[in-house]
């Protein structure tokens, strides 16, 4: 599996038996690794890791830091940010790669996710509103609109690296909440070119209580809260003149449409818990697996590999 002209980025904190999962995962794979652990104890089996892997210990650091940090050690032109329970598959990323390299217009590229839970395991698909998107429109208003109407996160997408790098020199320092810095890269993304998702398996995610997204306040409530309310106007503002630099056409309605587009993600989300929502989601999650398999050649072998490292390398 060759992936000379890539790079993933694990962002590993105090997972330490997932980590160990997820690099013998992929310690026989051709592909540059940049672990940035922000643990409280150093990994035990640092000295272990193959030469392609390079480990930097960063206790407790935040997370826009330790990814600003890991994307200057980076020498491809794409780049893949992971968590420690996460896979990817050869074909999603190979797939992606190959639309990337032969679309320079597009920014981003991924495939559908599934997710697992262990004893038993149990698989399904998720994040079923980026089946079939293809965000190509010319204008950055267009682009921004398409994906805050009915929004998915691009944050585990493969990226162009410049698209990743003025990410996350906007946010070190200044961003905490994973939120906020998920919807930073579909912003980023989207200002850097288009984005498109192939219907095939790309990746498998464990559902686990731990994951770092539950402690974290919700995107509504940052945006809506008195703390944190005026600090979100803010990144509003300068991402809107980062937008106005870019095309100047468009610098009296960015700050505008930004805002609108902020209203219709918070809409969207508040509608998924409505129960005839959730039962054609449930609808929708069947035909869109079963067009996965179909789509996808390698469906069965892949998620053979992955079970194969879950069983052999148990994290409990």
């Amino acid at each position: 599996m060759d992936f000379e002209n890539l790079t993933i980025i694990l962002t590993p904190h105090n997972r330490p038996l997932h980590l160990k999962r997820v690099l013998e995962y992929y310690r026989n794979w051709n592909v540059n690794i940049v672990i940035m652990d922000s643990s409280s104890i150093e990994f035990e089996y640092k000295n272990s890791i193959s030469e392609r892997m390079s480990y930097f210990f960063q206790p407790n650091e935040l997370y826009a830091n330790k990814l600003k940090f890991g994307l200057g050690k980076v020498k491809t032109n794409y780049v893949i940010i992971q968590a420690e329970d996460d896979f990817y598959t050869p074909s999603g990323l190979r797939a992606s790669i190959d639309f990337l390299n032969s679309k320079p217009e597009y920014a981003s590229c991924q495939g559908m996710f599934s997710a697992f839970t262990l004893n038993p395991i149990n698989k399904k698909t998720v994040y079923y509103q980026s089946f079939n998107r293809n965000i190509n429109a010319e204008n950055i208003n267009e682009r921004i609109n398409d994906i805050m109407g009915s929004y998915f996160q691009l944050f585990y997408a493969v990226h162009r690296k410049e698209s990743l790098i003025a990410t996350f020199d906007f946010a070190s320092n200044r961003i905490q909440n994973l939120f906020v810095i998920e919807i930073l890269i579909g912003f980023f993304a989207i200002i850097q070119g288009k984005h498109k998702v192939l219907n095939i398996f790309y990746g498998a995610r464990e559902i686990i209580p731990s994951s770092a997204g539950r402690n974290h306040k919700n995107f509504n409530y940052y945006v809506s809260h008195s703390k944190t309310k005026k600090e979100y106007q803010l990144i509003l503002e300068d991402i809107a003149l980062i937008i106005s630099k870019k095309d100047p056409t468009y610098k009296n309605e960015v700050l505008l449409d930004l805002k609108d587009a902020t209203k219709h993600y918070i809409q969207e989300t508040k509608r998924k818990f409505n129960l005839l929502e959730r039962i054609k989601r449930r609808l929708q999650k069947i035909k869109i697996d079963a067009i996965i398999k179909k789509e996808s050649p390698s469906y069965k072998r892949d998620w053979g590999n992955i079970i194969e490292y879950i069983n052999k390398y148990p994290v409990n």
